[in-house]
């Protein structure tokens, strides 16, 4: 059994027409017919049921389709992997992160990486922590820079920093002329937040509910812009990792008095997945510039 085969199954189970499938793969239809005879001989079982025009995976076919296109992933994935030893001469970065992490260090650190190695496509994807979970299981994000702690037993967290939130209010606001401010201040203060979906505001939720108050949400949204949208256009305050608004301008932070929220963050990959040349020096690039920040 050789690759070939595979491929060409693929293909067949794709298309389900043998006629269609030889033509996206370039070969006759004679050819893609003896080839998958080869293979249901080597299998000594039927993969396909042939009656007339129509084809049909078998029972054996569905289960040999899973773990063919298993076998070929696995097979591209070597063969990058050879490509880029030692050089990045090319290949496909597929980033997930969460927002504030991506605008506070991610995109400044990525912007040198891809002056260094110009022929490596660079995808972001801005999202949900639980996005960046799945999407690391399911093979589309090369790594994830996202909160901790992970949900899967799949995926692996490296820390890169601790982070606290701050109340985040525009430069009108009454609280803006404040120093500090206590958690239990806010019980009564109209909220602007991002959705439950987002670790970023779970954590929130979390220290209100160990705090016993409860918080008066009075906007939500899934972007972190359209929150600070409204807090910028009203007497509604956020709270936010102080990185949410390290690059913007015409908002205030007002810290904690004691204790507050904060959050952990870092690096999450697949345990037992493929990491790339690129991924593995944009990584150090990013290592670096969190140490460099805390030297």
């Amino acid at each position: 059994m050789e690759l070939r085969h595979l491929r060409y199954y693929v293909m067949l189970a794709d298309t389900l027409n043998f006629t269609r499938a030889a033509q996206r793969l370039f070969i006759t239809q004679s050819t893609l017919s003896h080839q998958i005879i080869q293979l249901e001989q080597e299998l000594a079982t039927p993969l396909l049921n042939r009656s007339g025009r129509a084809v049909h995976l078998t029972s054996a076919g569905q289960l040999f389709k899973s773990h063919a296109m298993l076998i070929l992933r696995q097979a591209e994935s070597a063969k990058t992997a050879v490509d880029e030893l030692g050089n990045l001469k090319r290949g496909l970065l597929n980033i997930g992160t969460v927002h504030s992490f991506n605008h506070s260090v991610l995109l400044p650190v990525v912007s040198r990486f891809m002056q260094m190695y110009p022929a490596v496509r660079v995808t972001i994807e801005e999202t949900s922590t639980s996005r960046i979970e799945a999407g690391l299981v399911d093979g589309t994000f090369d790594f994830g820079a996202t909160v901790a702690p992970v949900q899967s037993s799949e995926l692996e967290m490296e820390v890169l920093l601790k982070e606290d939130y701050v109340v985040v209010v525009r430069k009108m606001h009454p609280l803006a002329n404040r120093k500090r401010i206590r958690f239990s201040d806010l019980s009564n203060v109209p909220l602007a937040m991002l959705t439950p979906s987002f670790a970023t505001r779970r954590i929130v939720d979390l220290y209100f509910e160990v705090s016993k108050l409860a918080p008066l949400i009075r906007f939500e949204s899934n972007s972190i812009e359209v929150v600070l949208d409204q807090v910028n256009r009203s007497d509604l305050v956020s709270i936010l990792p102080l990185s949410a608004i390290a690059t913007r301008k015409g908002f205030l932070s007002v810290r904690f008095s004691g204790t507050g929220p904060n959050r952990t963050c870092g690096l999450c990959w697949l345990r037992s997945g493929h990491r790339s040349a690129a991924a593995l020096v944009l990584a150090d690039m990013i290592r670096a510039s969190y140490a460099g920040d805390t030297a």
